[in-house]
């Protein structure tokens, strides 16, 4: 086979990938999630392999540890979530009463109409339009057959493929390199490693963010 040939294969095989990706992009959301985790999960991995730790024992550890993590986090965190929502949508009309009576003493005050805001009864009607958004949700969530399955292939389904992806990523890697067409492959190999470094940098950079505005916020919330 030429490299014409070789040239026109790959176009082909990539467009009929970023296609199938296209028109298929719910169903494969385990699969991309997946691999997205196992490119988080992946330096940790080489990190134990070069302590003698065999890749499919590493790669069974470590998603093991992070989903169940991931499990106790999501169990201690949703309940509280959904606990507050409930709280503020039920207080939500009396804080609305609360600043349309300040609203209306800071208008006497000042003797003028610059914080009349009659338009405070939008608010009003915020809430009564919010819990309507919620209920239409939750029974979208519950009763659509099609989100029960798409919810049920991410939960059983996505650790599965984090873990076929991160014991292969290497081999994975270097499949798609040495399947590279020889005059793009340098290039190929460059900008591969030049968006490892941007994503990496900008992952580390919101995860130290994301600590540190929580370290903020709890100790804000507790004072």
């Amino acid at each position: 086979m030429n490299k014409i040939s070789k040239n026109i294969l790959f176009a082909s095989l990539s467009l009929f990938l970023v296609i199938v990706c296209f028109f298929y992009s719910k169903v494969l959301y385990p699969f991309y999630i997946g691999a997205f985790i196992a490119y988080l999960l992946d330096p940790t991995i080489d990190y134990l392999e070069k302590k003698k730790i065999s890749r499919n024992f590493a790669s069974s550890l470590i998603i093991i540890l992070f989903f169940g993590i991931l499990l106790l986090f999501s169990v201690s965190i949703i309940p509280i979530i959904a606990q507050q929502t409930i709280e503020f949508l039920d207080k939500f009309p009396n804080l609305v009463n609360k600043v349309d009576v300040y609203i209306s003493k800071l208008s006497v005050i000042f003797n003028n109409n610059m914080l009349n805001l009659d338009n405070i009864n939008f608010l009003k009607d915020f809430h009564n339009s919010v819990g309507i958004i919620f209920k239409n949700i939750i029974s979208k969530i519950f009763l659509s057959s099609v989100a029960i399955i798409n919810i049920l292939s991410l939960i059983l389904i996505t650790p599965i493929v984090s873990w076929y992806f991160l014991k292969d990523w290497d081999k994975i890697r270097t499949f798609i390199i040495n399947n590279t067409p020889t005059q793009y492959k340098k290039n190929f190999r460059k900008n591969l490693k030049e968006i490892d470094s941007i994503v990496s940098s900008f992952i580390r950079g919101q995860f130290s963010i994301s600590i540190i505005l929580g370290i903020y916020y709890t100790i804000a919330f507790y004072i």
